[in-house]
């Protein structure tokens, strides 16, 4: 009887195991790599559903705040119908960009449909006008009662401005100080304003003219303009050309009366103590104080003695 060899099967064997080892090894390289993608998978998800909370969050926030700044647009702002802000609520009030002096910030919580909203309005009183667009012909009107030495003006796109300097005495009559001006900063007498193919414009002058010094009727932006026993009371702009973009206006020595009201509202949808984690859209608008007065006023003015002027 011959016996079999106990060599050749534990040489069998050892070829199944390691067999085994090798299968559970790539099973385990699989399983890790679900694993991974699956985690992929639900950080992504994660992350989308997070945005799209941020997004939602965001949009209900801006609309709570849009509806306060078209309240306010409506009715005026009120300051008694909010409260004053505490704690680390002062932080969201702005400490700077206010030419009249602080912001005044309130709030105004329980707003929107959960009832956890908080807005924060705030609001400043500038005394420059800036930012500001008015159409070819239209026109736009400063507050210069009780402003002296030269204003600064400057504006973009429009070639030219119409610049009026309205003036008025005890007795409540008015003269006018008037100069057709170009955006041109220059120091020549007529500058170009690129109107006209000639190298320069009949009737026109350069900003720079229209600071000039002393009484005349070309130093609209000069104060001291007025005839003797007036003063000046409104300075009155009209585009000429086309749309004048970007205006600013203010008073050399900052002697300006108030001329501009900003307001800016920020909505906090889960109260301003969550305000770190989520966002906080906030809504702007500037508006000027005083009303426009019609264009008629223009000719009513030119009108003096008997005469008209043009």
């Amino acid at each position: 009887m011959k016996m079999k060899s106990k060599k050749g099967n534990n040489y069998f064997k050892f070829i199944t195991n390691n067999n085994d080892g090798q299968m559970l090894l790539f099973v385990l390289v699989i399983v890790l790599l679900l694993l991974l993608i699956v985690l992929a998978i639900i950080t992504n998800v994660r992350v989308d559903i997070k945005e799209t909370q941020m997004e939602r969050e965001y949009e209900k926030g801006y609309s709570i705040a849009e509806e306060e700044l078209f309240i306010i647009s409506a009715n005026g702002y009120q300051a008694s119908g909010y409260s004053g802000l505490e704690g680390d609520e002062l932080n969201f009030c702005p400490t700077t960009g206010c030419s009249s002096g602080d912001w005044e910030c309130v709030k105004k919580e329980g707003m929107g449909d959960d009832l956890n909203s908080t807005v924060i309005v705030k609001r400043c009183l500038q005394e420059e006008i800036r930012n500001m667009t008015i159409d070819q012909d239209q026109t736009l009107e400063a507050d210069v009662n009780g402003a002296s030495g030269n204003l600064t003006l400057s504006w973009g796109t429009a070639p030219a401005m119409s610049i009026m300097l309205v003036c008025k005495n005890a007795s409540n009559a008015y003269k006018n100080v008037r100069a057709a001006v170009c955006r041109q900063d220059t120091s020549t007498p007529t500058p170009n304003c690129g109107m006209s193919s000639t190298p320069n414009a009949s009737g026109f002058i350069s900003i720079l003219a229209a600071r000039g010094t002393g009484p005349g009727n070309d130093h609209p932006l000069n104060m001291s303009g007025c005839e003797s026993g007036f003063s000046p009371e409104l300075l009155r702009l009209r585009a000429i050309g086309g749309q004048a973009t970007n205006i600013t206006l203010f008073a050399d020595n900052g002697s300006l009366p108030v001329q501009m009201e900003e307001i800016r509202v920020q909505s906090f949808t889960e109260g301003t103590g969550e305000a770190a984690e989520l966002s906080a859209p906030e809504v702007v608008t500037i508006s000027m104080i005083r009303k426009r007065v019609p264009a008629l006023f223009d000719y009513v003015l030119f009108v003096a003695e008997g005469k008209v002027s043009k």
